[in-house]
């Protein structure tokens, strides 16, 4: 691995830094990370987050891709706000109501 590093001008090339990087890059490409769990032969799915590196450009075409959604979902009926009649006197009301909580636990 040494050798291999030396050649390719990267240094500490190990096994353990060529999982980082491959659950990284699998990762970042979209492979889900239950998969990669399994791929890479962990356990406990806190073990392969320690692994995978979630890029800030993933999470920003994610973010994107999720907001396209939202803004192709249907808007609702009215954007206009229809006035509740009295509530601000029955929120006035609720607020000079004393609770009283049982601590008898």
């Amino acid at each position: 691995m040494l050798r291999l590093g030396q050649a390719i001008e990267v240094a500490q090339v190990t096994t353990h830094r060529l999982r980082h990087t491959l659950a990284t890059r699998l990762l970042n490409v979209g492979m889900e990370i239950t998969r990669i769990q399994k791929l890479l032969g962990h356990e406990h799915l806190d073990t392969t987050m320690i692994y995978a590196r979630v890029l800030d450009a993933t999470l920003e075409a994610d973010y994107r891709k999720a907001m396209r959604i939202i803004e192709q979902q249907p808007t609702p009926l009215s954007v206009t706000p229809v006035p509740a009649e009295g509530w601000q006197a029955s929120r006035n009301a609720a607020v000079n109501v004393r609770v009283h909580l049982d601590n008898s636990v």
